[in-house]
């Protein structure tokens, strides 16, 4: 149990000077995440701060320690971070909630952003549970579908990213993306 204490310790040590170094270098914040798989590295994005400091304080408060991706579709998203409570009605109440933040983030592969508890995006409150996109690559004739069939507008370099690098371009603008993997 010492162990498990001084491992959180020192990763709590970490992520605070990674967070005062990554304000210089003009990024919000950085966060390591650690699997049984590996680790990743997130880069956290300047819009969105409130989301933002959502997810940095349910990581000082040791929210996602030892907690599961309970999620993992292929060529979509690896999903985790919740530790919501089941009710006596099988209902699922979550201690902490926060109101979304939309930017013009795009969820292309890599994109980390908070889960929707509520889903309807005009009002939309975020629960503890984020995502990260696996996605998958997309044709410019696919992408011109999906512009058609979700009214949204991509610009040449979103639409490039969305060619060459991939991601899911359907969840844009119903979730707001907080960062990005950056290793």
């Amino acid at each position: 149990m010492h162990k498990n204490t001084y491992y959180i310790s020192l990763a709590f040590f970490i992520s605070i000077q990674l967070f005062f170094s990554s304000c210089i270098s003009g990024k919000y914040a950085v966060v390591e995440i650690s699997t049984d798989y590996g680790e990743m590295t997130v880069a956290l994005n300047e819009e969105s701060k409130g989301l933002n400091d959502f997810f940095l304080n349910n990581i000082k408060s040791g929210m996602y320690d030892s907690s599961l991706f309970h999620r993992s579709i292929k060529d979509f998203v690896i999903q985790g971070g919740e530790r919501a409570q089941v009710g006596d009605s099988n209902t699922v109440t979550y201690n902490t909630l926060i109101k979304d933040e939309p930017n013009n983030n795009i969820n292309k592969r890599g994109a980390i952003a908070l889960a929707n508890v509520n889903r309807d995006s005009s009002n939309a409150i975020n629960g503890p549970g984020f995502y990260i996109v696996t996605g998958r690559k997309f044709s410019s004739t696919e992408l011109g579908q999906i512009e058609s069939y979700f009214g949204i507008t991509y610009d040449e370099e979103q639409r490039g990213v969305y060619i060459e690098t991939g991601g899911m371009p359907h969840l844009d603008g119903k979730f707001t993306v907080i960062g990005e993997v950056s290793s």
